[in-house]
């Protein structure tokens, strides 16, 4: 077995599309799926089931991504600490979810590199509440949340500015008229909305439940890509951070009378990796 090998076989398994995860992977598909074959020949055993455009893992599967997952992830831990130890560069791991990095992330990365030139910045992509798994595990060294989340006792969370949660709708759909709209008036239209590792997810849900409402929720992803295509195809609307797509030319963002703003911080352990990444933290403050 080759280590980039687990790394692709892990990628499926988080994606569950070969396309999608040879993308993240930049890599070609066929050479994916040769990748993944080649490594079920040489365990003697089905990893996958194919059938048509799906795919599902089988008992095998399951249990060896389960074993897999903490390998791969000591083996990085030791990487980050040799990379660390044997450079001038102190390594800082970083999680920030999607919705967050699409409109945060750039100003971030521009102005953070300029002012830590000694720091290597890691960037690591998942929800809040796998942010937080992470983070807690000590997989991460900070990471953004939203602070309505429910934080964990051992996290410090620094909040940084407050965003509303609004509805994205095509141009073209029905409501595209109103400039404000009650959770009452979406009862009946079709949502996509990231899955429950997001944090924004089960707040939408929640505001439908407290009103009584069956949201009419017909699909999830972790992929934000996904949720664009869905509202310029005319699939469906979301709910989502105000500004997380950052080019709504097609869009109509319209605000929603009960959901309140969310407050958009990051997270920490209150036990120190190393000091030049709480130096670091401080930098990340004034953004």
């Amino acid at each position: 077995m080759k280590l980039n090998q687990l790394n692709y076989f892990i990628e499926v398994c988080n994606s569950m599309n070969i396309t999608q995860a040879a993308k993240k992977l930049h890599i070609s598909q066929p050479s994916l799926t040769v990748a993944i074959k080649n490594l079920e020949q040489e365990l003697g055993v089905n990893l996958l089931l194919r059938e048509k455009n799906k795919i599902t893992l089988t008992s095998e599967g399951e249990f060896f991504r389960d074993q897999l997952y903490p390998i791969l992830g000591n083996l990085e831990n030791l990487k980050r600490e040799m990379v660390s130890s044997g450079s001038n560069y102190n390594v800082l791991k970083m999680g920030i979810p999607p919705m967050i990095g699409s409109f945060l992330f750039p100003l971030l990365f521009s102005r953070f590199i300029t002012q830590n030139p000694d720091i290597k910045l890691e960037i690591v992509e998942h929800g809040a509440m796998k942010s937080q798994e992470l983070l807690l595990n000590e997989k991460l060294d900070l990471t953004f949340l939203i602070g309505e989340s429910q934080l964990n006792s051992e996290l410090i969370f620094t909040p940084i500015s407050q965003r509303d949660l609004k509805l994205y709708i095509n141009k073209k759909h029905a409501l595209a008229e109103v400039e404000r709209i009650s959770i009452k008036d979406l009862k009946d239209v079709p949502l996509i909305m990231f899955n429950s590792e997001f944090y924004v997810s089960r707040i939408v849900k929640d505001t439908f439940n407290n009103y009584g409402i069956n949201a009419n929720i017909i699909l999830e992803t972790s992929q934000i890509n996904t949720v664009t295509r869905f509202i310029r195809e005319e699939l469906a609307g979301s709910i989502l951070i105000d500004g997380c797509i950052p080019d709504t030319e097609n869009f109509k963002v319209i605000p929603i009378d009960e959901i309140a703003p969310i407050t958009i911080g990051f997270a920490k352990k209150k036990r120190p990796f190393h000091d030049q990444q709480y130096q670091a933290d401080d930098q990340v403050h004034q953004f």
